[in-house]
């Protein structure tokens, strides 16, 4: 039974390619409504197209707003800033492991700009969904 909880899906451009099978992962191995943004904010629209990338991270940050958790994907500049508002509004979150092969190397990058937000929080597996729900329960 998925919870009425909505989950924002916080996911680097470079991966995608993965965006429906993250969003089939919240929905049926972590039992959260998904709201990815990929599909609902046509990238030839908004970040390379008219929109341009500053006013599309600002929707993405007003959806964070409005959704109930926030799980992490990967790490990109986007997803830090995700986070960081995500954090500031006080949201559960839960950084899954499996789906980011360069998550380490672009946090490395981009930690220090970010004042280090991910280092209070543990990487969870994908495999380990269970924890996951555990982790956002607070929600």
């Amino acid at each position: 039974m998925t919870s009425e909880l909505l989950a924002y899906c916080a996911t680097p451009s470079r991966l995608a390619h993965l965006t429906d099978e993250i969003i089939d992962y919240v929905l049926y191995r972590v039992e959260r409504l998904p709201l990815h943004p990929f599909p609902i904010l046509p990238r030839r629209l908004y970040e390379d197209g008219p929109i341009g990338r500053e006013r599309t991270m600002k929707v993405c940050l007003r959806l964070v707003d409005h959704c109930d958790a926030l799980l992490l994907f990967g790490v990109s500049e986007g997803t830090m800033r995700e986070v960081t508002r995500a954090i500031y509004r006080g949201k559960p979150i839960a950084l899954i492991d499996g789906f980011d092969p360069e998550r380490e190397t672009f946090y490395e990058k981009l930690k220090a700009k970010f004042n280090n937000p991910l280092d209070k929080f543990e990487w969870v597996s994908r495999d380990d969904p269970e924890k996951v729900k555990r982790l956002l329960s607070t929600a």
